[in-house]
């Protein structure tokens, strides 16, 4: 019998993927792991061998195998985003189940699209999402090549930290592999927008930024 999860989707027994497709998950918190349930790996939220992400951390999990920014991984229900949720377990999480952590629907996303691909390749996500984010308010935060927008940076907008943070790991996402293809971008955001004044000029903030990631990418 097949390993299953709780959808009944057999999950993948095949060696490492010869090459990904690229999911880039942006936006604030709707687009993250801000799910307050109990993590269930062993089931519903099981990772699939083909399913991988990009380091952030310097730990796969918490207290777990090191690994280096950018690195590919696997992926689980809590993803490496700007804004760390692995701290924040549920109050019935057994740990040395991997229950760590809030809920996210990457890996989920990942694994509807699995059918849809060649066997021998995967889903590389590049999980880039800050809870609470916006284009109008906001701490823009800091930026570096070695470890990505700071935990801080809550400012969506050209070449803002976000974006270069959203931009740089497509690129090395990209250039893990030169069959590497970019699939999709998973956006969810606009809420703390909305509160603004100004919100009617956020499509436009958004479009522009949108602009500037497919030149800069191409």
């Amino acid at each position: 019998m097949k390993p299953s999860d709780g959808e009944g989707t057999v999950i993948s027994t095949t060696s490492e993927p010869e090459y990904y497709f690229v999911v880039v998950l942006a936006g604030q918190s709707n687009s993250m792991s801000f799910g307050e349930g109990l993590p269930l790996p062993e089931t519903y939220d099981r990772p699939d061998p083909r399913i991988k992400q990009l380091a952030r951390r310097s730990t796969v999990t918490p207290g777990g195998v090191a690994c280096k920014y950018n690195d590919i991984i696997p992926a689980d229900h809590c993803l490496h985003d700007v804004q760390d949720m692995s701290r924040l377990n549920h109050p019935k999480a057994d740990l040395s189940k991997g229950q760590y952590g809030t809920v996210g629907q990457g890996l989920h996303i990942a694994k509807k699209l699995l059918p849809f691909i060649p066997a021998n390749a995967g889903i590389l996500l590049v999980p880039c999402c800050r809870g609470g984010s916006a284009f109008l308010e906001g701490d823009e935060g800091t930026f570096s090549e070695s470890t990505g927008a700071s935990e801080t940076s809550a400012r969506w907008g050209v070449d803002k930290p976000l974006y270069k943070d959203l931009l740089t790991r497509t690129q090395a996402a990209l250039k893990a592999n030169p069959k590497n293809i970019l699939l999709a971008v998973v956006w969810m955001q606009g809420e703390f927008d909305l509160k603004q004044g100004a919100y009617a000029t956020q499509p436009g903030l958004f479009d522009s930024m949108v602009e500037k990631y497919r030149s800069d990418l191409s």
